[in-house]
């Protein structure tokens, strides 16, 4: 039952509920310890595992904290992807910049938005949080979901060729 269940959430995810877990996580922020504590976005990157939850609601797995750090190095991986200001501001909007764990949301934007603006101008947070982030975020999603759609798209060949025997 949790094994189809997990096999759901990663199979039914649209690319919109995606960007909308990532909007939710921000709170929090997207490095691995954070992840621990979203079972979606862990079943997004590695349907392979099968998490199980304990009576207390907390995901619990051997395998849970590997599904943080691939998830982590394939949110990292598709950041990096989309390049240059936007990809420092969502580093540190997401608390992937080094010295942003533990800063609230207000004050990451804030930076972010540090990032996005120029000499004579800068981003407030407020500003960063309306006219910018929702952007980002999708960007980010957009990525995301192009790079596990290939992920996906390579195991199932792969798997198919298997099945018929030409690997």
């Amino acid at each position: 039952m949790a094994t189809e269940r997990h096999q759901q959430v990663s199979a039914s995810l649209t690319p919109a509920e995606l960007v909308q877990l990532l909007r939710r996580q921000l709170r929090r922020g997207l490095r691995a310890s954070r992840l621990l504590d979203s079972p979606e976005l862990l079943s997004f990157f590695c349907p392979q595992f099968t998490p199980s939850v304990a009576a207390d609601g907390l995901v619990t797995s051997a395998n849970m904290f590997d599904q943080a750090l691939i998830a982590e190095q394939r949110i990292s991986e598709a950041i990096e992807r989309i390049g240059g200001q936007p990809a420092q501001a969502l580093r540190i909007l997401s608390g992937l910049e080094d010295g942003t764990v533990g800063l609230s949301l207000a004050e990451r934007r804030k930076r972010a938005g540090q990032v996005l603006g120029t000499k004579s101008r800068s981003v407030s947070a407020a500003t960063f949080l309306k006219h910018y982030e929702p952007g980002l975020v999708l960007d980010l999603g957009l990525e995301m979901w192009r790079d596990e759609s290939s992920y996906s798209d390579a195991g199932q060949q792969s798997n198919s060729l298997r099945r018929t025997g030409d690997i």
